[in-house]
């Protein structure tokens, strides 16, 4: 009877241990409904359970367009199964895994509607998009899993053979315009081909006219047309649609990067091996492509035999890319093998350096003035055989 009391007490024991674990386990599960962490809207409140938005409900005209030459339209009726709904925002991820925000426009009480042009530079193939829909509260109303999507096609590609150039190189460009058909529209081109500085249209600056309709040209890189170096600048691509006569612009960026000076002699000292407190002549000669050689910033350095830093002046320009200044080693310092770095740097922060060694030989020491038996060096004396000779220093 005692053995039976003690099974039916462990018996339920095991019962209200599952009963517990279990409740456990649907308060976490109720827990992580709550959490939603693909929201990247963090001002607005997310609800415990929300309804996904019906397909039925998104009205989109087209699900192919052109970059530049066409739009999308996406309706959103909320009537249905959101009718406190006061904000939506339409959120596009796209193909380079980028996401962009945008709110969308309230034309009913109950309909929401915005209109995506891609821009010259959207990225191209299918894009993914979602919504988010709010009350007045900020509360979110739907479990965002309802997604639509569409595709970006373009009509213009360039390819150049450089991302980067230098002053010197010559850039070569091969360019594609397809005229096409889309949405039932016939869209054929003629396009003209300018190098600008921007593309800010209003503040722009057109550098240089090339041919129009091509599909390759090249382009010496000079200091004349890109005076500025690390800087970006564009092949502009004004596409004309000759049908409807719309006009609009595509940008290729490339990179005019500076060259650094260049150092091309060897550093001469004159003399390369000297005492202490004498003067030494330091010269180079230096040159670069975007900056002419007086506006160079050429710099000498010189660490003693200890690793000290002793001097650091600039050299001045002498002409004909050659460029000197004189030192002179400090009587205090040590005496042994000194570092000598030059450092030539451009107005854009180039810099090219060369490094070679000077001696510093130890002085002898110098005899001012003596006494002989306490007369000074200049009088005569006489000594008797025996007697000692007294020098005083």
């Amino acid at each position: 009877m005692t053995k039976n009391r003690y099974k039916i007490i462990i018996l339920f024991s095991f019962i209200l241990f599952g009963f517990c674990l279990n409740s456990m386990l649907i308060s976490l599960n109720d827990f992580q409904t709550i959490n939603y962490e693909d929201n990247e809207i963090e001002e607005f409140i997310n609800p415990k359970f929300a309804t996904a938005l019906n397909y039925d409900d998104i009205i989109q005209n087209a699900t192919n367009i052109y970059r530049l030459f066409e739009s999308i339209n996406f309706t959103i009726d909320t009537s249905n199964d959101f009718p406190d709904a006061v904000y939506i925002t339409m959120e596009i991820q796209f193909s380079n895994n980028s996401v962009r925000n945008y709110d969308m426009d309230q034309v009913e009480i109950n309909e929401f509607y915005y209109e995506y042009i891609p821009e010259y530079n959207a990225p191209l193939e299918v894009q993914n998009v979602s919504f988010y829909i709010y009350n007045d509260t900020r509360t979110l109303l739907n479990d965002h899993t309802t997604y639509k999507n569409f595709t970006i096609h373009s009509n213009c590609i360039a390819w150049f053979n450089s991302s980067e150039y230098f002053i010197g190189d010559t850039l070569y460009a091969e360019l594609m315009v397809n005229n096409f058909t889309s949405n039932f529209i016939d869209y054929g081109f003629q396009w003209d081909l300018t190098i600008v500085d921007s593309m800010d249209e209003a503040t722009q600056n057109n550098l240089l006219d090339l041919k129009s309709n091509v599909n390759q040209f090249t382009l010496p890189i000079d200091n004349e047309t890109f005076q500025d170096v690390n800087k970006i600048y564009y092949l502009k691509v004004n596409m004309t649609d000759i049908p409807s006569g719309k006009i609009v612009a595509a940008y290729f960026p490339f990179n005019i990067i500076n060259s650094n000076p260049t150092i091309i002699s060897e550093i001469d000292l004159s003399p390369d091996e000297l005492f202490r407190t004498d003067e030494c002549l330091v010269s180079i000669n230096a040159t670069d492509i975007e900056t002419v050689a007086e506006n160079l910033t050429i710099t000498v350095a010189i660490q003693d035999s200890e690793g000290r830093n002793v001097i650091e002046k600039d050299l001045s320009y002498k002409g004909d890319n050659l460029f000197s200044t004189t030192f002179v080693i400090l009587p205090d310092r040590p005496a042994g093998r000194y570092k000598v770095d030059i450092t030539a740097m451009d107005d854009d922060n180039g810099i090219d350096s060369k490094s070679t060694f000077l001696t510093v030989k130890n002085n002898p020491p110098e005899i001012h003035s003596y006494e002989i038996n306490g007369l000074s060096m200049t009088q005569g004396i006489s000594i008797f055989y025996g007697r000692n000779l007294v020098f005083s220093f």
